[in-house]
């Protein structure tokens, strides 16, 4: 009798230990790995400075954060104190405008302004502003250079939220720049790549995969070659997410492996970068869930 009991009990915790196996994680229709985990972040910054109330982008250029407005600021970069939040250098990019920015990337000589926000999608004038990261002890950046593009699959311009040709996400590598879109019609996600040379060119479709939600930023840790995605489900209820991608082939970042985990932040996060410790800084816009906010998570 109790040889039976033991055998019941052991079997009982196997099957409960399966389910939640089970529950925690699973595969998409594409293989990637959607774990059921919500990692926990941490409030680094409560209330930034309301000067960066609309924060689109994160970079940390010689342990100094920096962070751009989204559509409607004037053509400004904010450097800000992690600690107190507060503003504490505004510098002008000259002969820029301010159409809709919505991400920074850097390299070792340049930081990258992505101009290419497009919510309806009827924008013709996407570009990136390439400026020198040595001009950043100045209050102002006079020479600027432009890279202006256009995607390759796009052949008609929209007017509402029913098209896959807004993006918000960007990083650098080698020689190039790689934008991740923003898919508003079916939530997927698209991988383009522009050469950093200024001037006019049409992005190269890389490839895509289903992103379950919309991209909103990306971050690169070249350390360790992971690459992060950021982004939420829906436009109306914050939940947000972070894809980690990692063992790619080539310039295919999708070709890798990819790894979902949802987030306990509930915001509109839009920026991300890698501290110099490994974890993730996420900024999030000022919205009827708080003020603009910086948070901190570790994978």
């Amino acid at each position: 009798m109790k040889f039976i009991i033991s055998i019941l009990i052991t079997s009982c915790i196997l099957s409960c230990h399966r389910s939640n196996t089970t529950n925690m994680s699973k595969k998409s229709e594409e293989g990637n790995l959607l774990t059921r985990d919500t990692l926990p972040h941490q409030t680094i910054v409560k209330q930034l400075d309301l000067k960066i109330n609309e924060t689109s982008g994160l970079v940390i250029i010689n342990d100094a954060y920096w962070t751009i407005n989204d559509s409607g600021d004037k053509a400004q970069i904010y450097q800000f104190d992690m600690v107190s939040g507060k503003v504490t250098k505004t510098i002008k990019i000259r002969e820029a405008k301010n159409k809709d920015w919505e991400s920074l990337t850097q390299d070792d000589t340049h930081l990258y302004i992505g101009d290419f926000g497009n919510n309806t999608g009827g924008r013709n004038n996407l570009r990136i502003f390439k400026a020198e990261k040595s001009r950043l002890s100045k209050s102002e950046i006079k020479k600027t250079k432009t890279i202006s593009f256009t995607y390759p699959d796009q052949d008609q311009f929209y007017s509402g939220y029913n098209h896959n040709f807004d993006c918000e996400a960007m990083v650098s590598k080698g020689d190039s720049l790689y934008l991740f879109s923003k898919n508003w019609l079916d939530a997927r996600c698209k991988l383009y790549g522009l050469s950093k040379r200024p001037g006019p060119q049409t992005a190269t479709l890389i490839d895509e995969f289903d992103a379950e939600g919309r991209i909103t930023g990306a971050s690169f840790n070249k350390e360790k070659n992971i690459l992060y995605l950021l982004g939420y489900n829906r436009p109306d209820k914050y939940e947000s997410f972070i894809w980690k991608i990692t063992d790619w082939e080539d310039r295919n970042f999708f070709s890798g492996n990819k790894t979902r985990y949802e987030l306990s932040i509930g915001r509109q996060t839009e920026g991300i970068t890698v501290d110099s410790d490994g974890s993730l800084l996420i900024s999030a816009e000022q919205n009827k869930g708080g003020y603009p906010s910086v948070f901190r998570v570790n994978l």
